[in-house]
């Protein structure tokens, strides 16, 4: 039986998505908590270079929970290398639409000078 909402031809086939983004989601938390546990550990022993890098990790792995919560893949073509600010101001939008919004900006700044 299919159903007319989402990509899914079954409602079989939206449990076993739903089963696996909660999977997913509760792994990225799990790696988060690890992280900072060893960033707790590198930090008692004087180490603040792993500290920082362990902090930066707990610190991904919550957004990308965060976005497999929100139906996000892990996929190639949905991962796009960014910098903290360009990942922080993208949000949950696709890179197509942050890089429209981006292009708006720009032609709205120029209009502006």
């Amino acid at each position: 039986m299919s159903t007319p909402d989402g990509p899914f031809s079954t409602l079989a086939e939206q449990v076993r998505a739903k089963r696996e983004t909660s999977r997913r989601t509760e792994e990225l938390y799990a790696i988060g908590i690890l992280a900072k546990r060893l960033a707790a550990r590198a930090e008692a022993i004087g180490e603040p270079a792993i500290v920082e890098h362990l902090m930066r990790a707990a610190e991904a792995a919550k957004e990308k929970a965060s976005e497999a919560q929100k139906g996000g893949s892990h996929e190639k073509s949905n991962l796009v290398a960014a910098c903290r600010s360009c990942n922080s101001n993208k949000k949950d939008r696709t890179v197509e639409q942050w890089k429209r919004e981006q292009a708006r900006a720009e032609v709205r700044d120029h209009a502006t000078h």
